[in-house]
């Protein structure tokens, strides 16, 4: 950053707008990544303003797009919506004038941003809907397999959460091809352990275990144990729902040891319930006691306590977010 804030005093001591909102850009995304986003704000707009008298739409763009981020971590998702649709505008015009993908992957990218705060903050999922499916087509059309893998996460999430099960299994089936191809153990579990729930949800639940199975032996060659114990977990659910509850209590016992083992309270907590239910269920009221009482006093001991672990799988694949 001083580096950078050092190059900027020499360009507005020479005089070069240009120069001055590129360097002005990168001290804006040092900014944000050191987390000051107010002070990000500041150079991003400065930026923008430069864009605007020097007439580069391209910058002008990429610096609305600096201020968006920026409104969003100081919680003003409506104004940065409105950020990220002034950069997209100017995005396209400028790849009309110049025909540089660049510029169209930058609107591809303004696109994505804008999606996601108007699914996560605005409440409006058909309008980021659109959005997604927008930038997929530029992605597609530009032959960008990481960033579309990406999106078609983030669009499987929101369609899963909208209640569009088959519109988020196709996403996430294409998401683990991409995976696969690319050669990414670790984004092919991912999308393993997503297509597992939603496989669930469309009460599939032979491709829901066939799916969770692959994903486990991935995350174990992983060494991953916080999404090995979630996998492990929603594995479970899918046995108990087969009424293959022998199966089910192995998976939670195995789930159970290893967030005690990496320190998981949250996710203990929700691992006993659930293995009292079960318990319930086979009619072992004894130990069905011993563990709802077991994550009673858990849960106690975390109410005043900052709540630690892994995000549930049900949230991740809500928000697109997490591991994938």
């Amino acid at each position: 950053l001083s580096l950078h804030l050092k190059s900027l005093a020499m360009c507005m001591d020479l005089g070069i707008k240009n120069l001055e909102a590129n360097q002005l850009i990168n001290c804006g995304r040092l900014y944000l990544s050191l987390g000051a986003p107010e002070d990000a704000l500041e150079h991003f707009r400065h930026a923008a303003r430069l864009g605007r008298e020097t007439g580069y739409a391209r910058d002008e763009g990429y610096s609305l797009m600096g201020v968006g981020v920026c409104l969003e971590h100081t919680g003003r998702p409506a104004s940065a919506a409105n950020a990220y649709r002034q950069a997209i505008k100017l995005l396209e015009t400028s790849y009309e004038l110049s025909e540089m993908p660049e510029e169209l992957s930058g609107k591809a990218d303004a696109l994505v941003l804008m999606a996601a705060v108007l699914d996560r903050s605005l409440g409006r999922p058909v309008d980021a809907l659109d959005a997604y499916e927008e930038a997929a087509e530029i992605y597609s059309r530009l032959g960008d397999p990481l960033k579309l893998r990406s999106l078609l996460v983030r669009r499987a999430g929101l369609r899963w959460r909208t209640g569009n099960f088959e519109g988020s299994a196709r996403d996430y089936e294409e998401a683990l091809e991409r995976a696969r191809g690319q050669g990414e153990p670790a984004r092919e579990a991912a999308a393993l352990a997503s297509l597992s729930v939603v496989y669930r949800d469309l009460g599939r639940l032979q491709e829901s275990l066939r799916s969770g199975r692959a994903a486990l032996k991935l995350m174990r060659d992983l060494e991953d144990p916080q999404a090995e114990a979630y996998v492990l977990s929603s594995l479970a659910e899918s046995h108990e729902q087969l009424g293959h509850y022998p199966s089910a209590l192995s998976c939670l016992k195995r789930s159970l040891r290893l967030r005690r083992k990496i320190g998981d309270r949250e996710g203990e907590v929700g691992a006993l319930h659930d293995l009292a239910r079960i318990y319930e269920t086979l009619g072992d009221l004894d130990r069905s006691s011993e563990a709802s009482d077991e994550a009673i006093s858990k849960r106690e001991a975390l109410e005043d306590g900052p709540k630690e672990g892994l995000k549930e799988g049900r949230e991740v694949i809500a928000t697109g977010e997490g591991r994938n």
